[in-house]
């Protein structure tokens, strides 16, 4: 039984000690708290790594938008240009018809005085003194005044003409401040994406610049935030096998005290069996010893009553 309990605490001693070099390889040099901490780090670069990642998305986002608006913004004063050019030719084209409104009114207002003349036309006498303006020859007496012959509804189709371009003119001037109105809101908007682009560059430059990272590409910080990631997993794996090995480190240590608590139980117990047997030894020999004193004190009186009765004989 006692070799046998050597044997178990050598098999734990040699458990312990594979277990301690395993731990110490693991360990490289570090407690596990230096490791827990070194992981906490880690975690932390992570995070920060990830959110300026999302910081950079963000930002190209606002990029995004700031292209696309001023992309709407360029269709949009193209758009102003065509439809200020469009209403500027319809203004000059109204302007132009009142123009021709105004003559057209003034030569029927001329036909008429001419119709309303035509009686005393035919009285003129070339050489004689007409009485309206005096003069003497008369080129119109004895003909048609041309004017008598104009188109005398040419006035109504401009009039139409003056009004429907009126209409358009007051057409194409809600369509260019329409557009005036879209070209300012969107420029207000470009605006506040700039103001905001230019936040999320701040807090780029301030999380980068908190943390050391020098900020190229998305690429770049995607491939560091990768790295990292691994390196927080591998720190993670680490720690558990530290745990793990201190958990059987201690597990061993205690199957190793017990095993010598029962050693020194039974070491105890063998004396004591030993010490009993030592003494039941003794009292043995005693009892035996008193039994040879006893055996010889018989022998004794026996060669004496032996020697009585002999006399008694004789």
């Amino acid at each position: 039984s006692r070799g046998l309990g050597d044997v178990y605490k050598r098999q734990l001693q040699e458990k312990l000690s594979a277990v301690e070099i395993a731990r110490t390889k693991c360990a490289a040099g570090k407690t596990l708290q230096e490791w827990t901490q070194l992981k906490t780090q880690t975690d932390a670069r992570t995070a920060a790594l990830n959110q300026l990642l999302q910081q950079l998305a963000k930002k190209a986002e606002k990029s995004r938008q700031i292209d696309n608006k001023k992309e709407l913004l360029g269709k949009l004063q193209a758009d102003w240009t065509v439809a200020k050019e469009r209403y500027e030719t319809q203004v000059k084209l109204t302007d132009s018809l009142a123009d021709t409104v105004e003559a057209l009114e003034q030569t029927a207002a001329m036909r008429s005085l001419v119709e309303r003349l035509s009686d005393e036309r035919a009285k003129l006498v070339d050489g004689s003194p007409c009485p309206l303006c005096g003069a003497v020859h008369h080129p119109y007496a004895e003909s048609r005044p041309s004017i008598l012959s104009d188109d005398s509804q040419k006035l109504d189709r401009t009039k139409k003409d003056w009004k429907d371009a009126q209409k358009s003119v007051t057409v194409f001037a809600k369509e260019l401040a329409k557009l005036d109105g879209s070209i300012k809101a969107e420029q207000q908007a470009l605006e506040e994406l700039k103001k905001v682009f230019l936040q999320e560059l701040q807090a780029i430059e301030s999380l980068a610049g908190q943390w050391s990272v020098s900020v190229t590409t998305p690429a770049d910080i995607r491939a560091a935030y990768e790295e990292t990631r691994e390196k927080a997993g591998a720190l993670t794996e680490k720690i558990k096998k530290l745990a793990s090995l201190d958990d059987e480190r201690n597990n061993l240590i205690s199957s190793l005290d017990l095993a010598k608590a029962q050693f020194e139980t039974q070491s105890q117990a063998v004396k004591t069996c030993e010490a009993k047997r030592t003494q039941a030894q003794a009292t043995l020999q005693s009892a035996q010893n008193e039994n040879i004193q006893a055996a010889t004190q018989l022998l004794a009186a026996q060669g004496g009553l032996a020697r009585v009765c002999a006399g008694l004989i004789k």
